[in-house]
């Protein structure tokens, strides 16, 4: 009989505090990976089809909107398969930010998905978190995103390229205002001209996930395949910690709120009531 060991989690959590992000392999069932894709897919079919710079539709049916030429963002609604327990509180996650952290006090912060469709060019590089501070370089920043593509990753449909260890860095002339692509031009422009051996491509299987440091400077690809990376994501924040995303905010009845466990209860304890 084949086994499979354990994850080292000390590694884990090592990789992590020096690369600024660690790949969780094989974290959720490839049956869920593609009920997951079942679901999300006409969803996102219609996002696309509105190709509306505005928020536009219902969770239920698929909510979302464009944020360049043929990147979408997707805002999944808080069911099954999408709030499935073995994403949500995956225990391996839950360790693992349990450590980073050094509690158990963090919650979700959003749920969303930047997804780019063939035909979208390249991201300007970025960061998705302010510096806390100039020349401050915190350990660990108080959120992290956790995502996990619903396809296979590779840079013919556009994988994230990432410059692993840059959260370290908290230099103030290389950051930018969160969400201008103006404002970050300068910035993505001395990074194309800067001689980086660093620079990665993420490429990922089904079912694999990771564990991302939004002060990582990071760039979505171009993507020239025939179909959209699907890839969603969590934010996990200390909850004393606010994030810029509202719209993303996860939704649900009181009746789904009271069906999760504690521990879900706990995570989501700032979510959106609908009725």
């Amino acid at each position: 009989m084949i086994t499979t060991r354990p994850p080292d989690m000390q590694q884990l959590v090592n990789e992590f505090l020096i690369n600024g992000f660690v790949v969780l392999e094989d974290m959720i069932p490839r049956e869920t990976i593609e009920t997951l894709y079942a679901r999300a897919k006409p969803m996102m079919d219609r996002v696309e089809a509105w190709n509306s710079t505005t928020l536009k539709g219902d969770r239920s049916t698929g909510q979302g909107r464009v944020t360049q030429t043929q990147r979408f963002k997707l805002y999944p609604p808080f069911e099954m398969p999408f709030c499935d327990p073995q994403i949500i509180e995956n225990p391996l996650l839950l360790e693992l930010l349990e450590r980073l952290w050094g509690d158990d006090d963090f919650e979700i912060e959003s749920y969303s998905s930047n997804c780019p469709a063939p035909g979208t060019d390249f991201q300007v590089w970025h960061r998705d978190g302010l510096l806390i501070g100039e020349n401050l370089s915190l350990p660990v920043y108080p959120a992290v995103s956790l995502k996990f593509p619903l396809v296979d990753t590779h840079e013919e449909n556009g994988s994230t390229q990432l410059i692993h260890c840059t959260h370290h860095c908290s230099i103030g002339a290389l950051s930018h205002p969160i969400g201008s692509v103006e404002a970050a031009q300068p910035f993505d422009d001395m990074i194309e001209s800067a001689r980086l051996p660093s620079k990665m491509h993420l490429n990922l299987k089904r079912g694999a996930a990771y564990i991302f440091d939004p002060r990582v400077i990071h760039r979505g690809m171009p993507n020239r395949s025939d179909h959209t990376r699907i890839e969603l994501g969590l934010d996990y924040r200390r909850s004393w910690f606010n994030t810029h995303d509202r719209d993303a905010v996860p939704e649900m009845t009181r009746a789904q709120f009271d069906h999760l466990s504690d521990r879900g209860k706990r995570l989501l304890k700032h979510c959106i009531i609908t009725d």
